[in-house]
């Protein structure tokens, strides 16, 4: 399959379910995934036109990516522009272009979003409610063995909190959830000013 296809196909899936999932140790990722659906295509799961847009704007952001970006960024750059049909073996290095490209896409939303927040003026420890918050960001980054979950929150004031939850909540980028938790403390990430928060509920407010 081409690179073109594959990618639309990662992009379909992560559309589906809200974000792109690397290869565990206990799971599969949403390149590999993708790849077996491509393998074997059927007329419930082609990707939309959109989709193919966000390939074909992953690879234009692949070719862009400079001799600075890291190594591991690098590799993935390359993995991209070699010639030829995508192989099982090089599916999740092709794939993690589009969780780089979402990244980075994502970053920028962001900082717009979070351009006016402040800190929560509340001390460690407190607890901390709000009836709606717009979940804004939600990622999986490994670490070593593990993963960490983060997943970020717009306050009706503006504000961003941040938690980093041992396991992601049943909820999906751009929905409206009641919220409580407790303050951690400040922190600031890429300009923005966050309030770190911990042991958080999260439940969607019914339609």
């Amino acid at each position: 399959m081409t690179k073109r296809d594959f990618l639309a196909q990662v992009a379909r899936m992560v559309r589906i379910d809200g974000r792109y999932v690397r290869k565990g140790k206990d799971h599969v990722g949403t390149a590999e995934t993708a790849y077996w659906t491509e393998i074997e295509p059927k007329d419930d799961n082609r990707p939309s036109a959109d989709d193919f847009q966000t390939a074909d704007d992953a690879l234009a952001y692949a070719a862009a990516i400079g001799d600075d970006a890291s190594k591991y960024t690098r590799s993935v750059r390359d993995a991209c522009a070699k010639s030829g049909d995508v192989e099982f073996r090089s599916s999740n290095l092709i794939g993690a272009i589009l969780e780089i490209a979402v990244r980075g896409q994502s970053d920028t939303e962001f900082q717009e979003l979070g351009a006016g927040s402040v800190h929560v003026n509340k001390p460690a420890g407190s607890e901390i409610t709000y009836p709606r918050v717009n979940v804004v960001q939600m990622r999986t980054i490994p670490m070593g063995r593990f993963e960490r979950n983060i997943v970020k929150f717009l306050t009706p004031d503006g504000d961003i909190l941040t938690w980093w939850a041992s396991t992601m909540p049943n909820v999906r980028i751009g929905e409206t959830v009641r919220f409580s938790g407790r303050v951690k403390g400040p922190s600031e990430y890429q300009g923005v000013k966050e309030t770190l928060v911990t042991r958080c509920q999260c439940p969607k407010i019914p339609a």
